[in-house]
């Protein structure tokens, strides 16, 4: 019935598996859940990770050299036995005591191949470090059910994400692309263009571990040189995400340089409010969007 793929990276998942497993068994389904760990050395976290061996369907592994993201990801997938597989990150716990049953209940529906049960935020995840990661996601990320029914392929991820085994093995994830970012755009992308629709539950995971401010601010510029990869790759228009458009109309208008000038003036005052308590998501655009016009300068 299902397998639930879990990629790890330096992260004690045992939580997740434990309620995940639980909920499988009191909904009486057949299924597995198999963690594949990309994160190399032998840490206290990976020690802790072993424990799911002895839950009954469980397994956790880590791998022999490091696959990144995407790879990792298809491998979970090649090695799934069931015909559904549902992706779910390492650092997500379900909101709802019947997370499973929610998701069984919609496949059963038979008019979906692919099903999306959204992110979720909790208040006391906030603290003096993590302020931009928390907000981000709570403006960028917790999007509401009507809002992303409205445009599934826009607003939809893969960190909570419900596929028939066989659909999946049509689009994949690119593996050319590496490092952080983008990778579930290009997954989603090829759904759309497969015709494969995504059903907009409201089944979400809390996302768990928030990464700090100054973290988050180094991911996201890694995440600006993955767009302009998998864009320079063709695996995506080059209008596809709001970056790209914002791009777009300052080329328009002449204006790339004035806006990287401009914004390389104002760039301490902006760092210190996405580092502040308080920070302002539309200056995280300003700081991504000049980035990518300095890559795509180059």
């Amino acid at each position: 019935m299902l397998s639930v793929l879990i990629p790890v990276y330096n992260y004690d998942c045992t939580e997740l598996v434990q309620t995940i497993a639980r909920q499988s068994h009191d909904y009486g389904i057949d299924y597995e859940i198999i963690c594949r760990d990309d994160f190399l050395e032998n840490d206290a976290t990976t020690i802790s990770n072993q424990k799911i061996n002895s839950l009954p369907y469980c397994s956790y592994q880590v791998n022999t050299e490091q696959l990144g993201r995407a790879k990792n990801r298809n491998y979970l997938a090649s090695i799934a036995k069931y015909d559904w597989i549902l992706f779910i990150d390492c650092d997500m716990l379900p909101v709802h005591s019947t997370f499973i049953k929610n998701y069984i209940e919609a496949l059963k529906k038979g008019k979906f191949c692919a099903f999306y049960g959204g992110v979720a935020y909790q208040k006391k995840q906030l603290n003096d470090g993590n302020a931009l990661r928390y907000y981000y996601g709570i403006e960028r990320e917790a999007i509401a059910l009507e809002t992303r029914t409205k445009r599934p392929y826009k607003n939809s991820l893969t960190s909570n994400f419900l596929i028939q085994k066989r659909q999946f093995a049509f689009i994949k994830y690119n593996e050319s692309i590496s490092g952080y970012g983008y990778e579930d755009l290009v997954l989603i992308h090829n759904l759309k263009k497969k015709n494969i629709k995504i059903e907009q539950l409201d089944n979400p995971s809390y996302h768990m571990q928030l990464e700090t401010s100054a973290l988050f601010l180094e991911k996201c510029q890694q995440a600006m040189e993955n767009l302009k990869r998998i864009e320079d790759l063709g695996l995506i228009t080059h209008n596809h995400t709001r970056i790209q458009m914002a791009y777009q109309a300052l080329d328009h208008f002449y204006m790339i340089k004035l806006f990287v000038f401009t914004t390389r003036l104002f760039r301490k005052p902006i760092q210190r409010n996405l580092l502040s308590l308080q920070p302002n998501i539309k200056f995280l655009d300003i700081f991504k969007l000049s980035y990518f016009c300095q890559l795509k300068l180059k």
